[in-house]
């Protein structure tokens, strides 16, 4: 897998066509009724609130629930794809000779092998075997039926190969070492039901989904965990991020070292490690089904980590600091502006004048190091001119 310097770069012509093309084809392969159909905004709406603020009221699994399942299919599916596909094309696999196994943990309607197909086309027709596993089998059988939906709308052949396996997050299934393990949006199992308070709980389901995760990789595999950018799945990949480097895994984004996570969450007012992505290139149909259910959206936000078994070490240079830009650009008195960022020394303030805001979120730069250390009062980070 090859990270570029910046994350999230811009998407192109045909990933733009794939992510629009990819709502009709659902409509296609799952038509909904008519009275169904004018429901819809409400029980995306109320899907939404089960999923955020009433988590507590989820009963079981809603990919079990048809009304529920259909509002998901339409509306997180496809968002959850374009998210994905805003980040995929930064981080690409390298095909070698020989099937690559790929392990997606929490596949639900496989919405990892259908962002794959969309984002990366030139993998169509390399020798991937994606092994989907989800508790849930009829969103398994659900996902599979678009995933041949879609590549069929497409009329391409591919060579991939999609196997599924109905498991619980964390039961033990006979998979072959995949190059790539993947769980996206599924950490949340992991501590729904925990106390808000404190990190201890925490850290020992932090502890025991490091290893799970790295039991399933080969030698040399690497390890893709993506989550909603919130406080609470921040903190988390943060201590998952933790456990990794203690089993001598190596970070490869978007950290620009191993030190200990400068923006870990969990306290108020404490900064955590996220990404905010301009979701006005996302297809009108979604904006205006989005709109329909009062959920607009302006950003779509998300947290993630890439590790690697394959041990890599870091080259810095003298008096060069690596720094990773992750917040919007923000004014600072005296008529600059400020970013935030994440370096070897911790939080980082990136101070300059217009310069600074044609930095975007995700972007990786090679600053000088400051000849004197300066703290900014607010929030402790280290301040470094951006010019």
């Amino acid at each position: 897998m090859i990270v570029e310097r910046s994350l999230f770069p811009p998407l192109s012509a045909g990933v733009r066509r794939g992510i629009e093309e990819l709502l009709p084809v659902i409509e296609k392969t799952f038509p909904l009724k008519w009275r169904f159909s004018a429901a819809l905004p409400k029980n995306i709406s109320r899907l939404s609130a089960l999923l955020t603020k009433e988590r507590s009221e989820l009963n079981g699994s809603y990919m079990s629930d048809p009304v529920l399942f259909n509002a998901y299919l339409r509306y997180f599916l496809p968002w959850n794809v374009w998210r994905l596909s805003r980040l995929l094309p930064a981080l690409r696999p390298e095909v070698t000779s020989g099937t690559a196994e790929i392990v997606d943990l929490g596949s639900g309607p496989l919405t990892l092998p259908v962002a794959v197909w969309i984002a990366l086309p030139e993998l169509r027709r390399a020798p991937l075997r994606f092994h989907c596993v989800d508790r849930n089998g009829a969103a398994l059988e659900a996902g599979v039926k678009l995933f041949h939906a879609l590549s069929a709308e497409s009329g391409e052949k591919t060579a991939w190969q999609v196997k599924t396996y109905r498991a619980a997050l964390g039961e033990r299934l006979k998979l072959p070492p995949a190059a790539m393990v993947c769980a996206v949006n599924v950490c949340n199992e992991l501590f729904q039901k925990l106390p808000q308070a404190g990190t201890a709980a925490l850290a020992v389901n932090a502890k025991k989904f490091a290893h799970s995760l790295s039991s399933l990789a080969s030698d040399s595999g690497r390890i893709l965990v993506v989550e909603p950018g919130a406080p609470r799945p921040a903190q988390f990949l943060s201590l998952l991020r933790g456990e990794f480097i203690g089993q001598g895994l190596s970070v490869e984004a978007p950290c620009p070292s191993s030190r200990a996570c400068a923006m870990m969450g969990g306290r108020r007012g404490q900064k955590w490690c996220h990404f905010n992505i301009e979701a006005d290139g996302a297809p009108p149909l979604l904006h205006k089904l989005s709109a329909a259910a009062a959920l607009p959206k302006e950003k779509v936000t998300l947290s993630f980590l890439l590790v690697s078994k394959k041990t890599a070490s870091r080259r810095s240079t003298p008096g060069i600091l690596d720094v990773r830009v992750i917040s919007d650009a923000f004014p600072l008195p005296g008529g600059m502006t400020g970013r935030y960022g994440c370096c070897e020394k911790g939080l980082a303030l990136l101070s300059g004048d217009s310069l600074v805001e044609k930095y975007r979120q995700g972007s990786f730069l090679q600053l000088e190091m400051p000849t004197k250390t300066v703290r900014d009062a607010k929030s402790g980070a280290l301040v470094i001119a951006a010019d």
